[in-house]
């Protein structure tokens, strides 16, 4: 949070506010002291989303996924093929 506050050019107690304020509404969970996980808003309007609407949450979930690791098997073969043309 220290970072944060430092990037955002606020004192750290506003961070501890804004991040109390998203613990409240269950938007995020405070994993240490200075660290926090997202929930999302799925914390919120889950409960209130249809099964075909959570359905596509997953699939999209899935592919997000799914392209995140092409694109890092792509980023591995740029690094590669970088070294040997700078060979």
């Amino acid at each position: 949070m220290n970072e944060v506050a430092v990037l955002m050019g606020v004192r750290k107690r506003r961070i501890y506010d804004i991040t109390g304020v998203l613990e409240g509404v269950n938007l995020i969970e405070k994993k240490s002291k200075n660290t926090v996980a997202w929930k999302g808003s799925e914390a919120i309007l889950g409960a209130s989303l249809d099964s075909s609407a959570k359905d596509n949450i997953k699939k999209l979930r899935s592919e997000i996924s799914h392209i995140q690791k092409e694109e890092a098997i792509l980023d591995q073969w740029i690094a590669k093929l970088s070294k040997k043309s700078a060979v």
